[in-house]
């Protein structure tokens, strides 16, 4: 079940596409979204966080990958940082580890770092 913050993420990328005159089923267009976003907010996907969860439940990243329908490859190269996570993806992940989206997230407030306490 999604949750109404997620709700509200999704309707604020859809408004942000919309102000921008762009398809929202394009990637690089959700990606720069987030880097306007996070510039903003400052809000950091940790990877920590999620390998963690991983961790502590026993699933990997072919299971994430099988489970989000895409490639070892594709998923590895997400994990390593060297291409970002969508938000369907995030909230396929979130579904599978049992967690709210925001979870992976790092929160920066006036130059100090945040993390979601939100427990798993």
């Amino acid at each position: 079940m999604i949750n109404t913050e997620t709700m509200k993420e999704i309707s604020n990328f859809i408004e942000w596409c919309n102000r921008e005159g762009v398809k929202p089923s394009n990637g690089s267009v959700l990606m720069n979204y987030f880097k306007e976003r996070n510039s903003r907010n400052k809000n950091q996907l940790s990877i920590a966080k999620m390998k963690g969860v991983m961790a502590e439940k026993g699933i990997n990243q072919g299971d994430i990958a099988k489970f989000i329908g895409m490639s070892q490859m594709q998923i590895s190269r997400k994990f390593s940082g060297k291409t970002d996570f969508s938000v369907t993806e995030l909230l396929g992940i979130a579904e599978l580890l049992g967690v709210e989206p925001q979870y992976f997230f790092t929160y920066q407030v006036d130059n100090v770092s945040t993390e979601n306490r939100n427990t798993v």
